[in-house]
């Protein structure tokens, strides 16, 4: 995207697919544990919005839209990308 010659509009970035925080934090522990980053399993208790106390007001239901940004570059899974960040940093750690 940053080869872009001329940019003409505001472009949002999401790897594909779409999850819950709840979701994200379920595939870092099961990939964190498979690539030993994590000792051991841990509990993860999902909540609700109504569960978690905040002063901000946030949809239900809210993911960015990517179109114009997907159709200059074609993105990959969010679980892949995940894998690749989380390699990268077992590697640092050698």
């Amino acid at each position: 995207m940053c080869s872009q010659k001329q940019w003409s509009a505001i472009y949002h970035w999401s790897n594909a697919g779409k999850c819950t925080w709840y979701e994200f934090a379920q595939e870092i522990k099961t990939q964190g544990i498979a690539l030993g980053l994590l000792p051991q399993s841990i509990y993860l208790q999902p909540i609700t919005s109504e569960q978690y106390t905040s002063i901000v007001n946030r949809p239900t239901f809210s993911v960015l839209d990517t179109r114009l940004s997907h159709s200059i570059s074609m993105p990959k899974p969010w679980q892949q990308q995940l894998a690749q960040c989380l390699n990268e940093l077992v590697l640092s750690k050698v």
